[in-house]
């Protein structure tokens, strides 16, 4: 019925608002050494930074959340990522542009740009890491390809190109999840952890009345992960 898409609609548009509020909370969570918790999640993506603490002082917590998230659910593409940021040539700190990118993330949802992106995919704080996890395969995939090859001065203007590609995708409500952009099959349980979203997708969708075989059929048109190169000037 109507009324009750209606409530189902305005109840997820008020648990985006939630949303923001926990990840400003962790954004505002700043980073302390003295912390085994957050000691921990440092020692699981190898870290090596002399003062971790002033690395994620712009994006607190989260930047360190999405990070270990990319790493433990999507452990081929972050193992991918860690090693082109290694290129002699196209090198990058893979820790500081995943901060860069846990900011991106951050002003797509403060500006309401992720509404349509949090309305199909559900309000959950790991429907948000999954959209990190995105923006982190796609960016580098965009970075290994151009030519000539950047260098780290390049990278201000490079990464503002991708912002631009990127936010036109959530403009054009392209479906933005690294599950469906990846060979990663976590679903398999060949040794991957499970997304939290992956029980809840299903569902939400269904109760808006878009159905699996819809976004299907997104997927194999290609439409879902379009990817604009352009040659570095």
């Amino acid at each position: 019925p109507a009324a009750r898409k209606l409530q189902y609609a305005l109840e997820r548009v008020a648990s985006t608002h939630q949303l923001a509020r926990e990840i400003n909370q962790r954004v505002h969570t700043k980073y302390d050494s003295t912390n085994p918790a957050h000691e921990r999640k440092l020692l699981l993506i190898g870290f090596q930074g002399k003062d971790p603490a002033t690395d994620f002082r712009g994006m607190g917590m989260l930047g360190l959340d999405d990070l270990v998230y990319y790493a433990k659910y999507y452990p081929m593409s972050s193992k991918h990522a860690l090693e082109c940021s290694h290129d002699p040539i196209s090198w990058y700190s893979f820790a500081i542009v995943g901060i860069n990118i846990t900011a991106f993330a951050v002003q797509t949802l403060r500006t309401r740009q992720l509404q349509y992106y949090l309305f199909l995919n559900g309000t959950d704080r790991s429907v948000y890491h999954e959209l990190y996890c995105y923006l982190f395969h796609r960016f580098n995939a965009y970075w290994s390809t151009l030519e000539p090859k950047p260098s780290i001065m390049d990278f201000e203007r490079v990464f503002a190109d991708f912002k631009i590609v990127m936010e036109r995708q959530l403009t054009r409500r392209k479906l933005m999840m690294l599950r469906y952009d990846t060979k990663e099959n976590f679903l398999s349980g060949h040794g991957h952890h499970i997304p939290p979203f992956v029980a809840t997708t299903t569902a939400a969708t269904t109760a808006v009345g878009v159905s699996s075989r819809v976004l299907q059929d997104e997927v194999v048109g290609g439409e879902a992960f379009e990817m604009e190169t352009k040659k570095s000037q």
